[in-house]
Parts: structure tokens; sequence; C-alpha cells
């Protein structure tokens, strides 16, 4: 399983859209987060650290849980 694969998984299984997950994780504009969630879903680009950290407490797991699937 790929890093996206398991984005989509854990974000699908918190019931949240890409929009919504782009908007809690702080990326502005509905469209904005819903494109840079796709783009990391389809693996065409990585979050940076930051990004990373939010993503960990937003989906509430721990760095292995969201990096190495």
């Amino acid at each position: 399983m790929t890093f996206g694969e398991n984005l989509k998984s854990l974000r699908e299984a918190r019931g949240l859209t890409q929009a919504e997950l782009g908007a809690a994780i702080g990326i502005s504009g509905a469209h904005n987060g819903e494109v840079r969630i796709q783009h990391w879903e389809h693996n065409r680009q990585q979050p940076n650290i930051a990004q990373i950290i939010a993503l960990k407490n937003t989906l509430q797991v721990t760095y292995d849980e969201l990096l190495e699937p």
C-alpha cells in the first residue's frame, strides 16, 4: 500500500471528504484543500512536515500508522 492509498483509507474511515480534511489541516479554500489531498492520495505530491503533523493530529493516528502503511 502506498502513502496515498493509506491516507485515503484513513480519511474515508473517519468519514471525511478531501475538502473537509484539507480544511481541517489548514489548507485554505475548499477547492485548494480538495486538490491538495487528491494529489497526495494519487501520489503526485507529498505533504511537507507541517502537513504531516497536521494529518497525524487530525486523523488521530501515530506517525507509523500514517507513514508506514
